[in-house]
């Protein structure tokens, strides 16, 4: 290693306040290489320990270092006559109950027996909002964010306890506290040569207020790493008067008649080689925020903004967040597969053009689908989500185009909602309706109910359309949810195949309905829609047929020229129509 390794020149002095991630607890090794005495071997250790300080009482606690705060620190209840202390209590005066800071990480030791047990205190997973997974506690307030990480050695044994910064001085400011970090750093190695450690012969030393570095440079034997030259002296005392034939021994108390001792010495015999280390202490403060939105609720100006005319003026989100304000705002449709995509996002329709998504319980926000596609939301719904959730609406902002959603406008300023439907939602409710009404009608299922359904069923909508090849992806799905998932041995029970022709699973149904339910010619127009629908699956690997007759987008009733959008919307709206028809029939049959 470069004799500059072991001054740290590597690392930048900042603050730990400047990191993303803040160690609340932590003793880790960044590297470790060979065995210790040996040529080779390589150390690179950050520790730190912390506690919450009341602002109050800051003064006081600049006092605290690594041998106060360090790992040394244990987080231990306390009893005697004068009262309790808690295992996260920290008392700033032993002899004084009060004033007393908050340790946020408890380390729970178990001797040797099983790894210790970091636990991080309740009321910061409480106050953000978190829950454990795994060795992550994350906040499903905010898109399930990681918020802090543990990390673990091979054996289980905790190494580091981190949290991300804005989340900790959110909770400092709701406290009126800051956090007192005292971190340590070594650089320990072994080596044969020592010409490249240009300051061995005086290792520099520096102390400042809260900062302390020393480099160290030693002759040892190899293998052992202890001083080279030295001597170890070894002291045996043993007693005299040792009887093992005695039943019950008694022994006097020690003294020359009946203790005898020995010494010996002896040097070590390994080679000359050479131990190198630099050490840092260092004590450090984490300011809390200037605003605490998560756990004060307090609300800092916004940073997000949205153009709110066709002269491309904006207005910030505080000033949109207004239910008077009388504005609406216009949307790329892909910010919806970006909440949807989101493991809190969801969806819910109203009508043909209109529903709303949300990523937080409690904060829907209602959209309209206008005839240019773009997505349209009444300003205040948007401008009074989270702060988050605003900059995510924010990317996908654009200029007004194509005027406000008339559904959206019918429902909300004329409060007359349209009645239209929308197919995302009435294709679950057809599906289950199908399945009851065959059961009625027939023995047996007419769908398999794969355990994938659920999971297909949540990617059936129109957004799906706007990705590269959506519509193709989209009819997939719908064959799979459709036609993939027939019964076609409950089919063949009612209407058998005849010969080796006809056993595919739209076929079988087609035989089905033309024995059953309908005359042979409507049987096969209704089956031209899921026919349709296959051929469209298979159109990112195939060329489209020449005979117009057999052009799925003209069979589905899909305008070529429409916002892809809209043509999602039209592709199941005719799943919708089959869906419904077959339904018909068999509600038909049932009745008779």
């Amino acid at each position: 290693m470069h004799s500059d390794w072991y001054l740290f020149k590597d690392l930048k002095r900042k603050p730990l306040q400047r990191n993303n991630w803040i160690p609340l607890r932590a003793i880790e090794h960044q590297r470790k290489i060979g065995t210790f005495g040996n040529i080779g071997y390589l150390r690179d250790t950050f520790a730190c320990g912390s506690v919450a300080i009341p602002i109050a009482h800051r003064e006081l606690a600049e006092r605290l270092g690594w041998s106060d705060i360090g790992l040394i620190h244990e987080t231990r209840p306390y009893a005697d006559e004068d009262g309790y202390k808690p295992a996260d209590k920290f008392l700033l005066d032993w002899s004084e109950p009060e004033p007393s800071g908050v340790s946020l990480v408890i380390n729970q030791s178990f001797g040797f027996e099983r790894p210790a047990e970091w636990h991080l205190h309740q009321d910061l997973v409480i106050a953000l909002g978190l829950i454990r997974e795994g060795d992550v506690w994350v906040r499903p307030d905010e898109d399930f964010i990681d918020v802090v990480r543990m990390h673990k050695d091979n054996e289980g044994e905790p190494k580091k306890i981190e949290i991300r910064t804005e989340f900790l001085r959110d909770y400092l400011k709701a406290r009126k506290m800051a956090l007192r970090i005292a971190w340590y750093r070594d650089r320990d190695s072994i080596i044969d040569e020592a010409e490249q450690i240009d300051w061995r012969d005086e290792p520099p030393t520096l102390k400042e207020e809260n900062y302390r570095f020393e480099a160290r440079f030693h002759e040892v034997h190899k293998g052992s790493g202890m001083p080279f030259g030295g001597q170890t002296a070894v002291f045996t005392a043993r007693r005299t008067d040792v009887y093992p034939e005695d039943d019950v021994p008694e022994f006097d108390e020690e003294g020359e008649n009946n203790t005898s001792s020995e010494s010996r010495t002896f040097g070590d015999p390994g080679e000359k080689v050479f131990r190198v280390e630099g050490e840092i202490w260092a004590e450090e403060w984490i300011e809390p925020a200037q605003f605490s939105p998560r756990v004060a609720y307090d609300k800092p100006p916004s940073s997000a903004s949205f153009i709110v005319d066709t002269s491309g003026t904006r207005e910030t989100a505080d000033v949109l967040d207004d239910e008077d304000i009388g504005k609406y705002l216009w949307f790329r449709p892909d910010v919806a597969n970006d909440i949807l995509g989101r493991r809190n996002g969801s969806i819910t329709w109203y009508t043909k053009y209109t529903g709303a998504v949300q990523l937080t319980y409690g904060y829907p926000t209602h959209f309209g689908i206008n005839d240019l596609g773009l997505l349209n939301t009444y300003a205040y719904d948007v401008a009074k989500l989270p702060e988050w959730q605003r900059i995510i609406w924010q990317g996908y902002n654009v200029a007004p185009d194509g005027g406000v959603c008339r559904e959206l406008l019918a429902a909300q300023m004329e409060v007359n909602p349209a009645g239209t439907l929308p197919p995302e939602k009435h294709i679950p409710i057809a599906l289950r309706d199908l399945e009851i009404l065959f059961g009625k009608c027939f023995e047996g299922r007419l769908f398999r109910d794969h355990a994938a359904k659920e999971d297909i069923l949540g990617e059936v909508h129109r957004f799906r359309a706007l990705r590269p090849n959506g519509l193709y992806d989209l009819a997939k799905d719908v064959t799979r949810l459709v036609t993939e998932d027939l019964d076609v041995k409950s089919l063949h029970k009612i209407a058998p195949p005849e010969g080796k022709d006809g056993r595919g699973s739209l076929k079988s149904l087609e035989r089905l309905v033309a024995k059953e339910l309908a005359n042979p010619e409507d049987a096969a127009h209704l089956l031209s829609f899921m026919h349709a629908i296959y051929a469209l699956r298979g159109m990112t690997s195939h060329l489209p047929s020449s005979d117009a007759s057999q052009d799925p987008f003209r069979m589905l009733g899909i305008d070529a020229n429409a916002p892809t959008i809209e043509q999602g919307r039209q592709l199941l709206h005719a799943t919708m129509y089959f869906l419904a028809e077959l339904a018909r029939l068999l509600f038909e049959k049932s009745k008779s």
